[in-house]
């Protein structure tokens, strides 16, 4: 599958809701579809086991652009479990690639590929919730799942087989609830991350089934309008109170904070996102602070102590 080349938003984006240029899911609406009326149809920027590898492609069909009853827009994304010869292909989309090795659907899994833009999608951003719509029909005791990984230039593999680990900086799973859901339903699952640092793609999943190996013939998964969602401030702690600002913040290097009350004595730490000290500065009897950031762009931490008060705040520097 050919698709568009895609260019990742700036890395100062990465952090806060501020502007529309926030990184977004590939297609969340799956407006856009390729080889529609095949059996290679799919999604832009996602793919389905028709593309896969191995024993995947060999599969019957179980992606399917969906124009009936949609939750918005035109199009919606319908996965439907299908089997051939008596075995049973899980429908899944993703954004990665669908890898089959063996006839055995256990040894089954999914990848990024960061040397083809047909099997990875660039992201830089660290939401803090992944959301969407969804309808399902089960059968027997399937259960869907919508799921998003976050993670570094790195081949990634779900399930892992312990090589992935290092280079997953977080994700979200949204396992739907046990029975049929007839109705465009909301869901809403936060991100979990291991560290600090920025991840450089998403690996998006999404299945009709979990029960590999196992699964039923014909269950339903509809999914359309996957987002995420970015917190609107920076503060991650703080004991100051409400009064504490910071601001500008994005800031092009000159930024002020103001602590709501004089404090005696005041530490200002900056550091890098890798915990690296770029800049500390210490006021006596002060209650606003004007400092200078002199570093490139990008995000850093900042912490303000003063006695027994701490807050730490997510800085972004244009």
């Amino acid at each position: 599958m050919i698709k568009s080349f895609f260019i990742t938003s700036l890395f100062i984006l990465s952090i806060f809701v501020i502007t529309d240029a926030q990184e977004t899911l590939p297609n969340g609406g799956f407006e856009n579809w390729q080889n529609q009326g095949s059996n290679t149809e799919e999604p832009t920027y996602w793919n389905g086991n028709k593309t896969g590898g191995g024993f995947a492609n060999l599969g019957p069909q179980t992606c399917f652009q969906e124009t009936s009853g949609v939750h918005s827009g035109t199009y919606c994304l319908k996965l439907q479990n299908n089997a051939i010869f008596g075995v049973v292909v899980n429908a899944t989309a993703t954004t990665g690639k669908i890898e089959v090795p063996s006839v055995d659907a256990t040894d089954g899994y999914i990848h990024t590929i960061t040397s083809d833009p047909d099997f990875n999608y660039p992201f830089t951003g660290r939401p803090d919730s992944l959301v969407g719509w969804y309808k399902f029909t089960q059968e027997g005791t399937d259960i869907g799942r919508i799921q998003a990984i976050l993670h570094g230039d790195f081949d990634v593999e779900i399930p892992d087989e312990g090589s992935s680990e290092p280079f997953i900086t977080g994700q979200a799973i949204y396992d739907l609830p046990n029975g049929d859901t007839n109705l465009w339903t909301r869901f809403s699952v936060p991100f979990t991350y291991e560290n600090e640092s920025l991840p450089s793609y998403i690996l998006m999943i999404a299945m009709a089934s979990t029960n590999i190996g196992d699964a039923s013939s014909n269950t339903k998964l509809w999914v359309d309008d996957l987002s995420v969602v970015y917190s609107t401030s920076g503060v991650v702690e703080n004991d100051f109170g409400d009064k504490l600002q910071v601001y500008p913040n994005p800031t092009n290097g000159n930024f002020s904070i103001d602590l709501g009350a004089e404090h005696m004595s005041v530490i200002a730490n900056i550091t890098g996102l890798n915990g690296e000290l770029v800049q500390s500065k210490q006021f006596k009897k002060s209650q606003r602070l004007n400092l200078l950031l002199e570093e490139p762009a990008g995000v850093y931490i900042l912490t303000i102590i003063s006695e027994d008060k701490k807050a730490i705040i997510r800085l972004l520097k244009e």
